[in-house]
């Protein structure tokens, strides 16, 4: 299933986390009442989650955690977010939880910080890794993408001809606009560079090329700023590159991106206007 907003996923997760915690009543918050433990672990996994969604996105601009690969990029952002967290989960504590449950006062700072780590790091880090795990099983690091053959005998409503592509239509600053090499640096070396698509999965982008495809943690909002000068976003969920762009369709339930390997990507209401602006009418089907 994929999330198309961050923002469900996140509330989703909170509120299943904290009546999931409520009623299993572990040691960190026994002996309080039911509306008190609901809000102790309401703000854990808030702030928790949050946390490890921020520095997720920050640890996503450095080219070298691109290059550790999904399951090992999923561990450096979980165990760094953990770190960060450790002194907020004190502090939640010290206000919702009976004095005689806090660490003692005669406890060193560093005492106290490596305890949490050690009761709030295994809760922590397999609600992380839960969370992510429904991208990182569907979307293996490489895989080829779909043929035209393969994607027409799957059921496709119409095919596309090559030849309705034309490049001249393109503007100049787009036709021959290069990719900024630091984005590139983020992506397997096995898949190339041609970039296609890139679609959003969580806190994940999946990055199609025309020699495969892999999965890196990033925002989509960035990587467009980015990669602005070559694509467009035409969904909150999708971006596409201009020059493997073939058709868009409208058709009964809206419009659509044909791409260059038959792959067909939504293009949301609000998007359409900017996208009839960037490629030009000639691109325009009514299917």
């Amino acid at each position: 299933m994929r999330f198309e907003s961050l923002g469900s996923m996140y509330v989703a997760a909170v509120a299943a986390v904290a009546v999931l915690f409520t009623f299993l009543d572990p040691d960190s918050s026994r002996g309080t009442s039911v509306p008190i433990r609901f809000l102790f672990w309401f703000l854990h996994a808030g702030i928790g989650i949050a946390l490890a969604v921020g520095v997720t996105r920050v640890l996503s601009r450095f080219a070298w955690v691109s290059a550790l690969g999904p399951w090992a990029q999923l561990s450096l952002a979980g165990v760094a977010a953990l770190a960060v967290f450790v002194p907020v989960s004190l502090g939640i504590e010290t206000i919702l939880l009976p004095t005689e449950e806090v660490a003692p006062p005669e406890e060193s700072p560093a005492g106290a910080f490596l305890v949490e780590l050690l009761e709030a790091g295994p809760i922590f880090l397999s609600t992380w890794c839960l969370l992510n795990l429904s991208p990182l099983v569907r979307m293996p690091a490489h895989r080829e993408p779909p043929s035209a053959a393969g994607v027409a005998q799957a059921g496709m409503a119409f095919e596309v001809p090559a030849e309705s592509f034309d490049p001249e239509r393109l503007p100049d600053a787009v036709a021959g606009a290069p990719v900024p090499t630091g984005w590139l640096d983020r992506l397997p070396p096995a898949i190339g560079r041609d970039l296609m698509s890139i679609s959003a999965d969580l806190h994940y982008l999946n990055v199609v090329t025309t020699r495969g495809r892999a999965l890196v943690l990033g925002n989509l909002r960035d990587a467009a700023v980015e990669l602005e000068a070559v694509g467009i976003q035409v969904h909150r969920s999708h971006w596409v590159a201009v020059s493997h762009v073939r058709r868009v369709v409208r058709t009964a339930r809206g419009w659509t991106c044909v791409l260059s390997d038959a792959r067909v990507l939504p293009i949301s209401r609000r998007r359409v206007e900017s996208v009839k602006t960037r490629l030009g009418t000639g691109f325009l089907v009514e299917g």
